[in-house]
């Protein structure tokens, strides 16, 4: 590579588009939205159906969230025991390209007519070629810095890192509120997902973040942490934040949004999911705090109670729940979204019953439970539960110390 690659990750709605295009108009870089999902769920694909004994995959599933679930954490595990240079059967390369193309369409479109570059033998080759084909479509043979975003998909950032010793990785945070306003408040026009789906993703991505920043002291200042609510009210200073951890100079088209240009070349502008709201080419203020009208009070305690441990370690602070635990009356009649009102694409991952709630209702509560105890909690459980071992000790540290302050007033 002659080029500086990058990769950018986090929670959809996040700002990560945003800050991608702000990329694409700097005169040495260029970065491409969502490209490669499909190639992050095939590398899923391969490492569980190889390494899981018993583990039927579903191609097209959404990348997990990994609570609970003996055979989710399983999944985690290889995913993260396994490298890159795993080894890719050159016979499915044809259908993979086809998903690809398929996915990008919409997005990244210039990308497609150079699909046929995209080989290798392993993952690696794979994604280095992928990196390529975006300096062809979107960059210059003086790029500095060619990159792509995949939301979801934190899982993968030390891969990234660890097969390209060039690499930098960007995590993207957004107040889980807002997110989760954005798809499933009654302002919102969007199709609507399940809402602890969104938490409990949002959740997993807090701790990936987490672990790549500060639990990898190897890599971590290849790593950087932005968060949206900081781009938006500040986009000068988080823009030469960027450039800096990039070895770039600062370019003023990266705050002019007026330059930013979409998948197709033409004028981009920062759509909104709101009803009534104009799509917009500024750095939306108002998109930081409308999440508060919304949202109802019962989705906004909800989202609260169940992300708080991960909101108040990025800085985010609860405004209607406390750090006491779940109340049961809130999980007994928690938010919920129609059938009819979902996304088509997560209806066949989202089949909600009587038996599937009564569950996701126990183990939130356990976890709310778990985290409150002052008893020893075996590994296999803090990994079920929270991911992480070490992430578990912080956050538990943190809740600890806020109820201290609150009893205490």
């Amino acid at each position: 590579m002659t080029y500086q690659p990058v990769f950018i990750t986090g929670m959809f709605r996040s700002g990560t588009t945003l800050l991608a295009r702000m990329l694409q108009a700097h005169s040495k870089a260029c970065c491409a939205v969502d490209p490669y999902i499909p190639l992050f769920k095939e590398f899923r694909n391969d490492v569980a159906s190889n390494l899981v004994p018993g583990y039927t995959v579903d191609p097209e599933a959404p990348l997990d969230d990994y609570y609970y679930y003996p055979e989710k954490q399983s999944v985690l595990k290889a995913i993260q025991q396994t490298s890159f240079d795993l080894t890719k059967d050159q016979s499915e390369m044809p259908n993979l390209r086809k998903r690809i193309a398929h996915f990008l369409r919409p997005i990244s479109p210039k990308i497609e007519p150079f699909l046929d570059q995209l080989n290798g033998c392993n993952y690696v080759e794979l994604i280095d070629s992928g990196f390529d084909i975006v300096q062809k479509a979107y960059g210059q043979t003086t790029s500095h810095t060619v990159g792509f975003k995949v939301t979801w998909a934190g899982e993968f950032a030390n891969h990234i890192l660890e097969s390209f010793p060039e690499a930098k990785v960007i995590h993207v945070m957004r107040d889980p509120r807002a997110i989760c306003a954005s798809k499933n408040s009654q302002q919102s026009v969007q199709e609507k997902y399940p809402w602890l789906f969104l938490i409990r993703q949002w959740r997993k991505l807090a701790t990936l973040a987490w672990q790549s920043v500060y639990k990898s002291p190897n890599t971590s200042d290849r790593v950087l942490l932005l968060k949206y609510e900081q781009l938006v009210s500040d986009p000068e200073m988080e823009a030469k934040k960027v450039c800096d951890f990039l070895n770039m100079n600062f370019d003023p088209s990266m705050i002019d949004p007026n330059t930013f240009v979409d998948g197709t070349g033409s004028k981009w502008s920062q759509n909104s999911s709101y009803q009534n709201f104009q799509a917009t080419r500024s750095f939306n203020l108002d998109s930081i705090d409308r999440w508060k009208n919304a949202l109802t009070s019962p989705e906004i305690q909800f989202i609260e109670h169940l992300c708080y441990p991960e909101m108040e370690i990025f800085g985010y602070q609860p405004d209607i729940a406390s750090t006491s635990r779940v109340p049961l009356s809130l999980m007994f009649d928690s938010p919920e979204v129609d059938v009819k009102d979902l996304a088509t694409w997560i209806r066949p991952y989202s089949q909600v019953n009587g038996e599937s709630k009564v569950s996701d209702i126990s183990l939130e509560l356990l976890r709310s439970s778990i985290l409150h105890s002052s008893q020893p909690v075996p590994d296999s459980i803090q990994k079920a539960f929270f991911l992480d071992t070490d992430f578990f000790e912080v956050i538990r540290q943190s809740v600890s110390i806020s109820n201290r302050e609150l009893a205490s007033k």
